[in-house]
């Protein structure tokens, strides 16, 4: 599962606090992968991209963009991550980002 292998690898490079499915949306149900509260950093993980899944057929992207579109609406900046993005560089990358917006707050 990909957010076992996210999560394993965040705690190793000891990303820092993450809250999981994290509900951002104030109407819809919607929920973020993994979160960053304090400076609304959504990380987004898109599994079945290549194997034909949700991500990957016509409702489910125009899905994924309503959801994203509405997570910036409400000051989030969201992330995505495919299997393969799953990696130590995207990682530090993150810890980057969080780290900048920290420093702005």
């Amino acid at each position: 599962m990909l957010e076992r292998k996210f999560a394993l690898l965040w705690s190793t490079l000891k990303g820092g606090s993450l809250v999981e499915e994290h509900r951002f949306h104030p109407v819809r149900k919607w929920r973020l992968d993994f979160a960053h509260l304090e400076t609304k950093v959504g990380i987004e993980l898109q599994g079945g991209v290549f194997s034909g899944g949700r991500h990957a057929r016509g409702y489910g992207i125009v899905g994924d963009y309503e959801k994203g579109n509405e997570a910036i609406f409400c000051g989030w900046v969201i992330i995505q991550l495919s299997a393969k993005q799953i990696t130590t560089e995207n990682i530090e990358k993150i810890r980057e980002l969080i780290a900048k917006r920290s420093l702005n707050k």
